[in-house]
């Protein structure tokens, strides 16, 4: 101790971080100058004194640092983590035991690491693509505990897409409700995909036909729906009456969730008239308006 305050008064490298050393091995506690037999003009070596702490990032990596316990403070070790982890300093995260570490000016001493102590880092944010249902492509920026609720809200505050049309997945699998990017093991750039929330409807038309429509719930309109129909039915948009369990829906403007419609209901179309012609006595024929509710006094009425 005497002699590393000598080198301390010397050299300005505080005692604590010194190891003193002869001949390349460490000098024992206590020992004097006599007792290693030192000579005038024989050589020390002083090193510096450290402790390992093991570094284990997000991505599965664990790098061992050496650290000075007075003198390396969390900020150096954030330094010495960039090259390793690729995540700059001021967006780290580093815990120990679950608890985040805070003060980048703090020692390890003040931080209370030890020899052999083990760290996590995970970055405080992650810049992930997301590839819309238009094959467009918006980033967000997640944090390790956002789940997908809190995902979907971000992609909806970047492309305008509301959360409830929203399904999230990552490598085609939709994430499941509560699960985290940490979950997930989501790394910085891994993309994920937004597709369309749908249910399933299917519209039964007047001639036997039935045809699957795929629906949004908050998004797509009675109107929508026929319009999806003019090409399945061949019946114009403002000529159809669509009903469920025999009641007439209205309200174009409507959307599915509006109007009660839920995965796997059946619909009905009809057309509001048809277009007959009617053949006389005379052989000529005229064309009258029929609708399917029409029954034989009031199609004779109409011719």
């Amino acid at each position: 101790d005497a002699i590393k305050q000598k080198v301390s008064d010397a050299s300005g490298l505080e005692v604590p971080r010194q190891v003193l050393k002869k001949d390349s091995e460490e000098v024992p506690q206590g020992q004097t100058a006599r007792d290693l037999g030192l000579k005038e003009g024989q050589p020390l070596e002083v090193s510096l004194f450290t402790i390992d702490i093991t570094l284990e990032d997000f991505n599965g990596g664990s790098h061992l640092l050496k650290c000075e316990p007075t003198a390396t403070t969390l900020g150096n070790i954030k330094e010495m983590a960039v090259p390793l982890t690729s995540v700059e300093k001021d967006n780290q995260v580093i815990k120990k035991g679950g608890s985040v570490l805070d003060g980048d000016d703090k020692t390890c001493q003040d931080l209370g690491l030890v020899h052999g102590d083990v760290l996590h880092l995970e970055p405080a944010l992650m810049k992930i693509p997301v590839t819309m249902p238009d094959s467009s492509v918006v980033e967000v920026m997640v944090a390790p505990d956002d789940d997908a609720d809190a995902i979907k809200q971000k992609v909806s505050d970047a492309s305008g897409l509301e959360v409830p049309r929203q399904v999230l997945k990552k490598d085609s699998e939709e994430v499941p409700q509560g699960q985290t990017a940490r979950d997930l093991g989501l790394k910085e750039g891994q993309p994920l995909e937004v597709s369309l929330f749908t249910i399933d409807i299917t519209l039964e038309d007047f001639n036997g036909g039935s045809h699957l429509l795929k629906c949004e719930p908050t998004a797509t309109t009675l109107g929508n729906i026929k319009e999806m129909a003019v090409p399945l039915t061949s019946v114009e948009k403002d000529n159809q009456v669509i009903k469920k369990g025999g009641s007439v829906l209205d309200g174009d403007d409507k959307t599915c969730q509006d109007l009660g419609l839920v995965h796997g209901d059946v619909l009905h179309l009809e057309p509001a008239l048809m277009k007959i012609p009617v053949t006389m006595p005379d052989s000529s024929v005229v064309e009258v308006m029929v609708a399917p509710d029409d029954d034989a006094d009031a199609i004779k009425q109409k011719v």
